[in-house]
């Protein structure tokens, strides 16, 4: 049968054994001790779900077949060349591996996930847990700046011209459902993911507990490029998809002040997300953050007013409140992970979530870095354009942060599929992958005597008096 004891190691951590001895139920209680129930003897294998390697494995298998199951039904539809037994398989294989890369962060998401089932099976062993625990880091960190250093071989076609969306339309019909389907699967996983990590806090020892909290923040930083092209989507679950990812970073005001404040005055000063030139990232993200869920209430009173007279109704305006109820639902959220995961899951989800808030500022910080729209005679800036954000150019980037690299196109036509941005030529390009310059922003010197000239130099060949356009307001 198995017999389960429970004691405490060196570090004061709670681990258990699983002697063959017997078939006992263990169970758990409150504050994470694990007791041995020996009163409920049972013949009976745990369930599949208890098993986290099998856990994993089924999730994904079950994720993917659904996703991939529902792209061939509609391809076997629509698809020319439905009636050909042969071709038709042929056609859906070439097009999911050449649709490969794009999944790039699903794997990322699975570094963390093996690193907690290593720190269940090998709990005495805290060197083996706590360098697992760097995998996620260490693969957004350090392997896809490396890739982009020596793997930048891709050829950007630049676009120049809007009759150029309608090639690119026919160029990605055939694979749009695949493509819509990554980001969805991905925050599937991300859930799976986020769930499965917060149960296993309680075997955790203090330095484990920090490495497992920085990599699922890692995690849930990076995805924040998934839930920034969802929440630009019309479809509910695209929408839905968005705000579960954003309720793990506890940043559900984001929607709204990205879509109604940033994209209207970026590169402006009145844009909170917008870095001024010479701002360092520590002064931006406290300004960005404070002044993006001022802006989102501001906003939202105005959405709900409007609401509340669509539906001809006396009811408080507050219960047409989007900022309301995102409110409630982060109370609530963090109410449940404290009931289920108790007071250790509690402070790895507001640990995580902070990491992960950060990494989206440093984004933020880089994408506009200096930038400035020009200020019209009519008191109006001028029109957002391709030299209002920047480009980064870099092929491992590109996979990993689902296209948000190519920013300038995204605020051109901020409802196009990430699948389809491409790249401006008179758009400022950045000298490194996202990646590489999330970790120069987090040394102010280093940042500006890399970034500043390039500014310069930008405005200079276009030949605009850059020190003249600062002092516009």
């Amino acid at each position: 049968m198995l017999i389960s004891t429970t004691q405490k190691n060196e570090n004061g951590a709670l681990t258990h054994e699983i002697h063959q001895n017997n078939h006992d139920e263990l169970s758990q209680v409150g504050g994470g001790d694990i007791v041995n129930n020996n009163s409920n003897v049972t013949s009976q294998n745990p369930p599949l779900w208890n098993n986290p390697i099998l856990y994993l494995i089924n999730i994904h298998i079950l994720v993917c077949l659904h996703a991939f199951s529902w792209w061939a039904l509609s391809q076997s539809v629509d698809h020319p060349l439905r009636k050909h037994i042969i071709t038709q398989p042929l056609s859906f294989i070439h097009k999911t591996i050449t649709t490969i890369p794009e999944t790039i962060m699903i794997p990322t998401i699975n570094n963390h996930n093996i690193s907690v089932i290593i720190s269940e099976y090998f709990p005495s062993d805290e060197t083996v847990i706590c360098t697992s625990f760097l995998a996620g880091p260490l693969f957004g960190f350090v392997i896809i700046p490396m890739i982009d250093y020596f793997y930048n071989g891709k050829e950007y076609v630049y676009m120049n011209q809007e009759h150029d969306k309608k090639e690119i339309d026919s160029q990605t019909r055939d694979y749009s459902t695949l493509y819509r389907m990554v980001p969805i699967i991905y925050t599937i996983s991300l859930t799976c993911l986020f769930f499965y990590s917060l149960s296993r806090v309680h075997l955790l020892t203090a330095e484990q507990f920090l490495m497992h909290s920085i990599s699922l923040g890692v995690a849930l930083g990076q995805s924040g490029a998934v839930s920034h092209d969802l929440l630009h989507k019309r479809t509910f679950i695209e929408n839905l998809c968005a705000r579960i990812i954003l309720i793990f970073h506890g940043y559900l005001h984001f929607p709204l002040e990205h879509v109604y404040s940033h994209h209207k005055k970026a590169a402006t000063p009145q844009d909170a997300a917008t870095a001024r030139f010479g701002e360092n990232l520590y002064n931006f993200a406290v300004r960005s953050c404070i002044g993006g869920y001022m802006n989102a209430w501001h906003i939202d009173t105005e959405h709900r007013e409007r609401r509340r007279r669509r539906f001809n109704t006396t009811l408080p305006s507050l219960l047409f409140s989007e900022m309301f109820w995102s409110t409630v639902s982060l109370v609530l959220f963090a109410s449940f992970v404290f009931y289920k995961f108790g007071t250790l899951g509690l402070s790895s989800y507001l640990l995580t979530a902070l990491i992960a808030i950060i990494l989206i500022e440093c984004v933020n910080y880089i994408e506009h870095y200096g930038l400035k729209r020009k200020l019209r005679d009519d008191g109006e800036y001028e029109p957002v354009n391709e030299t209002h954000s920047f480009d980064a150019l870099f092929r491992m980037s590109s996979y990993a942060y689902f296209n948000i690299v190519f920013h300038a196109d995204h605020h051109f036509y901020a409802t196009r599929e990430y699948y389809k941005l491409r790249v401006y030529e008179k758009s400022p390009k950045l000298p490194f992958g996202y990646s590489t310059m999330i970790l120069i922003s987090f040394i102010p010197p280093l940042y500006f005597s890399l970034m500043n000239p390039i500014v310069f130099e930008f405005y200079r060949d276009r030949g605009v008096d850059y020190e003249k356009l600062l002092n516009q307001e």
